[in-house]
């Protein structure tokens, strides 16, 4: 994987529309999420963690439970998220067994899957 995948992903991420980094949330994880419009729970809204500098780069993103068991029996490189809902997130641990391609469109999947969820139209 390109050792500049962590700044693809996180300009590939500020591309897909209204997006609020926050390094603030966890420490050494950067919270990729979507406006928030009154939750209750802030959380919500994040479509992508990201470990700030780890090699191989670590990836959490939310994906249907379905797709997500797919994933994890398919790839050695995909499990359960360790920070947020483990049914439904998945870590990528970006070690080149995924394609920066495959990368990217979980990321997409993700935040079109949060911004659903949230009742956001997108463009």
């Amino acid at each position: 994987m390109d050792k500049n995948f962590e700044q693809i992903i996180d300009q590939y991420a500020r591309g897909l529309g209204e997006v609020i980094v926050d390094d603030q949330r966890l420490e050494g994880w950067i919270a990729y999420k979507l406006p928030e419009t009154g939750l209750d729970n802030p959380d919500q809204a994040i479509f992508m963690l990201v470990k700030h500098n780890s090699l191989p780069l670590l990836i959490d993103v939310a994906c249907d439970p379905k797709l997500a068991t797919n994933l994890r029996n398919k790839y050695e490189s995909v499990v359960p998220s360790k920070l947020m809902d483990e049914r439904s997130w998945n870590r990528v641990i970006c070690s080149g067994q995924l394609s920066q391609q495959e990368v990217l469109d979980l990321i997409n999947l993700s935040y079109q899957l949060v911004a659903g969820q949230l009742g956001i139209e997108l463009e």
